[in-house]
């Protein structure tokens, strides 16, 4: 379903993926998005790990993704396999995915949010937007 996978396990002679990003990112940003009140997450890249990230993030009940790519297909691609599953928008660009939103999760390779300034090294990564209830980003497991 969501398009990405990164473990491969033989089960009855057969080769079955799965994609352990969604499971660790969803233990690890719970008590986040609970503090959040479930409000809307923009989420900054659409490929497979931000696949994984935004399938979590529904199934952990945000309110809304607002996904930003460089590439706006992919994002397009991503908005489609979620559908049914959560409010998604796709954005032109990081100012326009942060408005109103509580969160923003990393999931490029970019390492850079260049528009605010903020380097995040690894991805992904959480970061508060300036009067969320969402703790600091050191709250989120990121070494910084």
């Amino acid at each position: 379903m969501i398009g990405a996978v990164n473990t491969i396990v033989v089960r009855d002679d057969r080769l079955v993926g799965h994609n352990t990003d969604t499971t660790g990112f969803t233990r690890a940003i719970a008590p986040l998005v609970a503090a959040s009140s479930h409000g809307r997450v923009a989420l900054i890249g659409a490929g497979g790990v931000g696949k994984a990230i935004a399938f979590a993030l529904a199934d952990l009940g945000v309110e809304q993704l607002r996904l930003f790519d460089r590439e706006p297909a992919k994002a397009q691609q991503l908005a489609a396999r979620l559908e049914g599953r959560i409010k998604t928008s796709v954005t032109s660009g990081i100012e326009e995915a942060l408005r109103d939103a509580v969160g923003v999760v990393n999931g490029s390779l970019v390492g850079m949010l260049p528009n605010l300034g903020t380097p995040v090294p690894d991805a992904p990564c959480c970061m508060p937007v300036s009067g969320s209830p969402m703790p600091s980003i050191r709250q989120c497991g990121h070494r910084s």
